[in-house]
């Protein structure tokens, strides 16, 4: 699914990319990580209805509980944070922005009216970087999980762009993505049908941000 455009795929081609329009992927980033983070934090603590459980799956209960997947659970920041900067037009980033609007829109009206209790484990004293996301993560945010949710999207974005990443690379972020997805279970964040919510609704996203519907001003980039 995720192929690449091999052709010219250099250090100077991804520099490039990293560098067009930086001032504006600078602000989406602070301003999408600020105006997500508010009601997100906010929702994950205090549930608006009456929180939800799941039942458990064969891959809940194989997955364990086992908080030093944590490093591995928080690294899917450096992928949702970095790969969108290859986008090379504005209007490239401003379906980016269309599509992360619609897949936050989507998961906070689960959050608000189907509030999802995660199965995370009781742990009295929590240390190193479990406690810190302990500290700002409420149980109350489960599904979907847009930790995979927001890693899919990111992936089918820098597909869309036609990513100059070779493909050696392209799977090695695969495979960390699905390091990632399986932290979420190990780390009881999330309940495996979270992720497929959290997929689909990744999905949906993309494909809505992406439609030829979708006319945008100027010149933009064909979907890959």
């Amino acid at each position: 699914m995720f192929k690449t455009n091999m052709q010219g795929g250099s250090f100077s081609d991804v520099r490039n990319r990293l560098l067009a329009h930086w001032q504006l992927k600078l602000l989406f980033l602070i301003g999408l990580t600020a105006a997500f983070s508010v009601p997100y934090i906010y929702l994950a603590h205090h549930p608006l209805f009456r929180p939800h459980d799941l039942p458990t799956t064969w891959f809940d209960r194989v997955a364990g509980f086992n908080p030093k997947w944590v490093w591995i659970y928080q690294s899917v920041y450096l992928l949702t944070a970095s790969l969108p900067w290859l986008a090379q037009t504005r209007q490239q980033l401003h379906r980016y922005l269309i599509g992360f609007a619609l897949l936050t829109t989507m998961s906070f009206a689960v959050f608000v009216f189907f509030p999802v209790r995660s199965p995370r484990e009781l742990v009295e004293h929590p240390l190193g970087m479990y406690a810190v996301l302990m500290m700002y993560d409420g149980p109350y945010n489960a599904m979907p999980s847009l930790h995979v949710g927001f890693l899919f999207y990111t992936l089918c974005f820098a597909r869309r762009v036609r990513s100059p990443l070779p493909q050696f690379v392209w799977m090695m972020l695969i495979c960390w993505g699905v390091l990632i997805a399986w932290s979420t279970l190990v780390t009881k964040e999330h309940y495996a049908l979270d992720l497929v919510v959290g997929i689909t609704f990744g999905w949906i996203s993309d494909r809505a941000a992406w439609s030829s519907r979708l006319r945008m001003s100027g010149r933009t980039s064909q979907s890959g």
